[in-house]
């Protein structure tokens, strides 16, 4: 709900990019729970190969389609009378 009304195309594609980035440390919360510090880093280190792929795909994407995307979901919340959503 904070960025909702973010307007601008870099600020979209830096934070979904962050997102990518940090998407394994994420997902590394459970490693550390049932496997402990060791096996947590162990675990985020092998997985930087792929983040960095998930980080620069995920801007690049939201870069260049989340202008075209939000532009088709306003034009369909209006055609559907649905009142104002996040998209405008």
């Amino acid at each position: 709900m904070a960025v909702s009304k973010m307007e601008s195309h870099l600020g979209w594609g830096l934070l979904c990019g962050f997102y990518g980035l940090i998407f394994g440390t994420l997902t590394a919360i459970p490693v550390l729970i049932l496997s402990g510090p060791a096996a947590t880093l162990a675990y985020i280190i092998s997985g930087i190969p792929f983040d960095l792929i998930h980080g620069v795909s995920n801007f690049l994407l939201a870069f260049l389609l989340l202008p075209t995307l939000r532009r088709i979901l306003a034009r369909l919340t209006r055609s559907l009378n649905m009142g104002t959503l996040y998209f405008e």
